[in-house]
């Protein structure tokens, strides 16, 4: 099942899979991103609409696809998108290095995936997994500001900790995203519209979301 007829282009960076299979052979609960990597997603995520197109628009922006090709380029991180709650953030996205790590982060964010779970995504706990939650909130939420949370977790708190294979600070991660080190987020409104942020890797990312969906309002 998820098998090529053809040998898959990019086999030789990925000497550990076989030349032929789709997103890993785990086709039922994780997605190849740009028919590259594997990424995994709680199944009620799955069944979100609205995250599907939020998800979809985020892979076109900038940040979306060096996610993706950092994320392809490497095989010691794994992948995991999930709902979460408990918590008044609307993004968290942790690096998860053990099992021990996943419990206290699944009880404390109560993100509803089991410790058999654990063990297919981490595959028995081999590779980490970088966790991206997203709380939806009220279920009006528009698609951009899930996008919008989606890019933030993905490009100020994922790739570079994806690249180095190692937890940052969430302070430098908002650097490099807004260009100024800072402890929470701005509004969205903002990022796109006050000065200082013009040119970020934030203002670029949420302009592009803002071409692709719905604007958000003013």
């Amino acid at each position: 099942m998820g098998s090529f007829f053809n040998i898959d282009p990019l086999s030789e960076k990925y000497a550990y899979q076989s030349h032929y299979n789709f997103s890993e052979d785990c086709v039922i609960n994780s997605r190849e991103l740009e028919g590259l990597e594997k990424v995994f997603f709680q199944n009620v995520l799955f069944k979100d609409e609205r995250f599907q197109k939020a998800y979809q628009a985020e892979r076109q922006t900038t940040g979306g696809k060096e996610f993706s090709n950092t994320l392809s380029s490497q095989n010691k991180i794994n992948v995991l998108y999930t709902n979460f709650s408990n918590t008044n953030a609307t993004g968290i996205a942790p690096l998860i290095n053990n099992k021990k790590e996943f419990s206290d982060i699944s009880k404390d964010f109560k993100i509803g995936v089991s410790a058999k779970e654990y063990d297919k995504i981490s595959e028995n706990g081999s590779k980490k997994i970088q966790l991206i939650g997203v709380s939806f909130g009220d279920k009006k939420t528009p698609a951009f500001d899930v996008a919008a949370t989606l890019n933030h977790e993905e490009v100020a708190h994922s790739t570079e900790v994806i690249k180095k294979n190692e937890e940052q600070s969430n302070a430098s991660g908002h650097k490099s995203y807004y260009g100024e080190y800072r402890e929470t987020s701005p509004e969205d409104k903002a990022v796109l519209t006050d000065k200082k942020y013009e040119g970020t890797k934030a203002n670029i990312n949420l302009k592009e979301l803002e071409q692709i969906l719905e604007k958000p309002e003013k």
